[in-house]
């Protein structure tokens, strides 16, 4: 099997993107994925020509993955090539057989490339509205199902330890009784990398009758929890083709959810320094003699 490890920028924008395009936008997009370097060098005209496309499917695409225009694709298109060209990104294979250096190695560099598309993706603006919101919250809920819920648990022990009301719960039953208490006061983070998980779907609904304000984590690109929802922060990753099951979709989720933890901390360091020190004081009583 294969493991194909994004590039940074636009290459990963796209592949994200490519589930939620137009038969014909896909085309140009599979086109560029495959021959970059020749893409980046065509005019829009030349680029529908050589995919089948067409110069509209064309610019869609070009704003289905988050660019401005035809200009912005090529330049960002152009740094990825280069890039490629000095070595600084490269794809790599796992086959069965493979040393475990070899396997390690790519994992690693998969688990990467992921993180630095998920930061070449992430919206300055958005993240500040969502640090905003969760320091004046009276109560933050984090819910997701699967490998997502294990996120929501994670972010969720790391908020207690600074003195902050907060729920979550692997149960979707549970997770709808704990939504119908929540108020235009509270906030909730709802994380799917699909984005189209129908628990979620589901929750959303019922937090958003409360007024409660939401924050989604989803893969980039249009999906309906997304779509639905207040504030919208995007990760990418890059899974193996084989269903070995999320691995850098799981990551690339722990890291935002860590990126709001510690700007909410540095936000409001005055206020929760005395719960801060006090957990970690605790938590080390409780693994010494």
């Amino acid at each position: 099997f294969r493991m194909v490890l994004k590039m940074a920028g636009c290459l990963g924008r796209i592949q994200e993107a490519c589930s939620f395009m137009t038969p014909r936008e896909r085309q140009a997009a599979e086109y560029v994925l495959a021959n970059p370097a020749q893409a980046a060098a065509m005019s829009v005209e030349e680029l529908s020509a050589a995919s089948g496309s067409s110069t509209a499917s064309v610019l869609r695409m070009c704003r289905k993955v988050g660019l401005g225009g035809y200009r912005d694709f090529v330049r960002l298109l152009s740094s990825d090539v280069a890039l490629r060209e000095r070595g600084e990104v490269s794809f790599g294979e796992i086959h069965p057989g493979d040393s475990l250096e070899a396997i390690a190695g790519n994992v690693i560099r998969n688990s990467t490339y992921a993180l630095e598309n998920t930061l070449s993706i992430l919206d300055q603006e958005e993240l500040r509205r969502a640090v905003t919101l969760l320091c004046k919250a009276r109560r933050i809920d984090f819910y997701g199902v699967g490998a997502s819920g294990n996120v929501a648990q994670d972010a969720y022990s790391k908020f207690l330890r600074i003195g902050a009301l907060c729920t979550t719960s692997a149960n979707p039953h549970t997770q709808i009784l704990t939504a119908m208490s929540l108020t235009p006061q509270d906030a909730a983070i709802l994380i799917s990398y699909s984005g189209e998980t129908l628990d979620m779907l589901s929750l959303q609904q019922v937090i958003r009758q409360r007024g409660t304000p939401t924050i989604s984590i989803t893969q980039y690109g249009s999906n309906a929890l997304a779509t639905a929802s207040d504030i919208r922060l995007f990760t990418t990753a890059s899974e193996p083709l084989v269903r070995s099951g999320p691995m850098t979709s799981r990551l690339s989720q722990m890291v935002m959810l860590d990126i709001l933890y510690i700007a909410v901390c540095t936000e409001k360091f005055d206020q929760i320094k005395g719960a801060l020190d006090e957990s970690q004081h605790l938590m080390q009583k409780k693994h010494t003699k």
